[in-house]
């Protein structure tokens, strides 16, 4: 579907209004033993505004092996009741009124053991 913009009776710009582009997941952190904070970047072009983000995990094989989904209008999300030392796979799916962008860069997370809290130093590199 076209959107065009109008000025004195001209047209002055015409754009598609198409699905977003797909977020890309950052290389910030926090990591505890029960809860990982995901931070993504809103697309560049989103074509039409975002409605929300549909972010994705797969709960480890000893629990259920199902997969979680969990809605946000946020760029920032934390993600709690995880299972210490366990690696979870995160993406990021951005939403608009036309439909669904492909799904983010895959990042895989692992919770710390019991005890230990710490930030991931991948941005100050």
């Amino acid at each position: 579907m076209y959107v065009c913009i109008l000025y004195l009776d001209k047209i002055k710009l015409c754009y598609l209004l198409d699905v977003p582009i797909q977020p890309i997941i950052t290389g910030e952190f926090n990591v505890t033993s029960s809860s990982i904070t995901l931070q993504w970047e809103e697309p560049l072009i989103n074509n039409a505004p975002i409605q929300y983000y549909e972010i994705t995990y797969t709960n480890p094989p000893f629990v259920d092996d199902t997969t979680t989904v969990i809605n946000t209008t946020n760029t920032t999300l934390v993600i709690d009741h995880l299972f210490p030392g366990i690696e979870y796979a995160f993406a990021v799916v951005a939403v608009n009124e036309i439909g669904r962008s492909r799904a983010s860069n895959g990042r895989l997370v692992r919770t710390l053991e019991e005890g230990i809290v710490i930030k991931s130093i991948l941005s100050c590199l």
